[in-house]
């Protein structure tokens, strides 16, 4: 909740500057809503400007809040190990 709107900012930043930006989450044991909504605007901007965004070590505790939220159908999501 704290770091979510940093972490939006540099995201949409990293990836408005056409990056392939990975986000490692495998430190990551919680996420709520304004985390989810940080990664989805950051791919927003990112897609149609030759940016992406990729979240990689994701626990099953947060695969399975991108598999309720449909976020696994619109972000590249690969799980821990």
């Amino acid at each position: 909740m704290v770091t979510a709107p940093l972490m939006q900012e540099i995201l949409v930043a990293a990836v408005q500057d056409r990056r392939h930006v990975i986000v490692d989450l495998s430190g990551v044991t919680f996420m709520d809503a304004q985390g989810l909504s940080a990664l989805l605007t950051a791919y927003r901007h990112g897609h149609g400007r030759r940016g992406s965004l990729q979240v990689e070590g994701v626990s099953a505790q947060i695969a399975r809040l991108f598999r309720i939220t449909k976020t696994d159908a619109i972000l590249r999501v690969d799980a821990a190990g």
